[in-house]
């Protein structure tokens, strides 16, 4: 068979997969019914992307640039642009961090190991998981005594609120009684005679 017929085989059952058996999708873009194959399709979308472009500099330069702008906004970018002795200057300037970095994780993969392979620890592990039961009686006794200091409080809150009312009152009437013993105290002076 020849490659250029296969070719166009696949070609036309990607279309008929792509577009369905109507291809309406890129008879869509056209405005017409008929089936289009799918580089017609596609000549047809770039023939209506530049009639809209035309008239608009702005968005043509955009258009323009695109490829430019895929460079920039890849994640590489900045490592394609740098040459390798300032990849290397910036790895050597680092180069304290970077070995205090591995010297933390080499540490901390000692100690994660060292756990896991202690049988003890493991065991403890174990033990804890088994008191599960006791700390939830612990917990609900603890919220059952906060709630209790927390109804102490607002009792004692009352208390004092009387106590302030009742020492007010007091004061009040100590201050209504001092007034009139010294009325009376008044009334009962001898009157000083005034042709003395």
């Amino acid at each position: 068979m020849d490659p250029l017929n296969l070719l166009d085989d696949r070609i036309s059952e990607l279309e008929r997969k792509v577009l369905g058996t109507r291809g309406s999708a890129a008879a869509s873009l056209r405005g017409d019914t008929e089936k289009l194959s799918v580089l017609e399709a596609l000549s047809h979308a770039n023939q209506l992307l530049n009639s809209a472009l035309s008239g608009r500099e702005k968005a043509l330069a955009v258009m323009q640039r695109i490829s430019e702008l895929n460079r920039y906004m890849d994640p590489t970018f900045e490592d394609s642009t740098m040459t390798c002795e300032a990849k290397l200057e910036i790895i050597l300037a680092r180069e304290r961090e970077l070995r205090q970095d591995l010297s933390s994780l080499e540490q901390a993969q000692r100690l994660v190991s060292n756990v896991l392979d202690n049988q003890n620890a493991i065991s403890s592990m174990q033990a804890v998981s088994g008191l599960s039961g006791q700390l939830e009686k612990l917990t609900l006794i603890t919220i059952d005594s906060v709630q209790g200091v927390e109804a102490l409080n607002e009792q004692a809150q009352d208390l004092f609120e009387r106590y302030n009312s009742i020492v007010k009152e007091l004061t009040r009437a100590f201050m209504v009684l001092d007034e009139m013993v010294s009325a009376e105290e008044q009334r009962g002076k001898p009157k000083k005679k005034s042709s003395e």
